[in-house]
């Protein structure tokens, strides 16, 4: 019987990442996400538990009377009961910041995709379209150029900080709504209030976790204070925004357009209606997947299994 068990194996990779570094766990037994039930049917017994968004309940936890440490292969952990995992002495670890300069580089791919349209320029010199122009140039008009805009970044963490810096390298205008301004070193990134941001920036970009006080942050009265060529990026959480006033105010484009790799439910119905929107480009939950990140983010998973192995706990619990 297992003490280790790894769910949700293909979610982080593919077959395009080494798994063997998990071979030390002689014990590991590792499941994909079509597996999960045979964590209860089997391994009930489990002691370490890796996981990356099973939701994790008082519930779940009482079918798991062994268990002792849950590594979330995330840096979100909302998906787990912190308070419940206290309760019973069930150590929790995420994964901060492998995934900052993927997540920071999907932040600008969707803002470019959204204003210079690369993909539509490419089909339209791929179907003939510019062959039988009479001039040398095709272009669509009012594609607008990111110096001197003004980005909005809602939380100012590793991903906010990074998404800042590439801001500053376009040479745009940085202002922030964090709830810790004072730990803000750059004098170019200005606080300013949540209200000021929506009326003032040309980009808004998400990077807060999901909370009780951030659920719906962006509400139809934020959307109504936004500028029309302004563009909406959420890669954080879906559920930071109401997802019925984003769709109403793009359909009477009271905004430019939305870059979203998040939505409130994942994967989200085929009907979706975000989904089939012009102004509104969808990814599916990847900003945080390329290569180097998932690399990380395994190496240090099984990093923080080894010293709970060895020391019977892990550094920076979060319960």
């Amino acid at each position: 019987m297992a003490q280790i068990v790894f769910l949700e194996v293909d979610t982080v990779t593919t077959g395009d990442l080494d798994v063997k570094q998990y071979d030390e766990f002689h014990q590991a037994i590792l499941l994909n996400s079509t597996d999960t039930d045979k964590l209860f049917d089997q391994y009930s017994n489990v002691e370490v538990l890796l996981i990356n968004k099973t939701e994790i309940n008082s519930s779940v936890l009482e079918d798991l009377p062994n268990l002792k440490l849950i590594q979330i292969l995330a840096t979100g952990y909302d998906n787990v009961d912190l308070e419940a995992c206290r309760e019973r002495g069930i150590e929790v670890c995420n994964i901060e910041g492998y995934s900052t300069y993927s997540v920071a580089q999907h932040v600008f791919s969707l803002i470019l995709t959204l204003t210079n349209k690369v993909n539509y320029h490419w089909q339209m010199a791929r179907d003939g379209i510019w062959s039988n122009e009479p001039k040398f140039t095709f272009y669509t008009p009012g594609i607008p150029e990111l110096h001197h805009k003004t980005l909005g970044i809602v939380g100012m963490g590793s991903i906010g900080s990074a998404v800042a810096r590439i801001g500053k390298a376009f040479g745009m205008r940085i202002i922030t709504h964090t709830r810790s301004p004072e730990k803000i070193s750059d004098g170019d990134i200005r606080f300013v209030e949540l209200d000021e941001l929506a009326r003032t920036a040309d980009f808004v970009s998400l990077h807060l976790p999901l909370t009780q006080d951030t659920a719906q942050l962006v509400n139809a009265e934020f959307l109504s204070k936004m500028k029309e060529e302004a563009i909406l990026i959420n890669t954080a959480r879906g559920g930071l925004i109401d997802e019925q006033a984003l769709h109403d105010v793009l359909i009477v484009k009271g905004i430019r357009g939305a870059g979203l790799d998040v939505l409130t439910e994942e994967p989200p119905p085929v009907d979706h209606p975000l989904l089939s929107l012009p102004n509104c480009i969808t990814t599916s939950h990847m900003a945080w997947a390329t290569l180097d990140a998932r690399q990380r983010l395994m190496k240090k998973a099984a990093e923080n299994v080894s010293i709970f192995q060895r020391e019977g706990t892990v550094p920076h619990s979060l319960a």
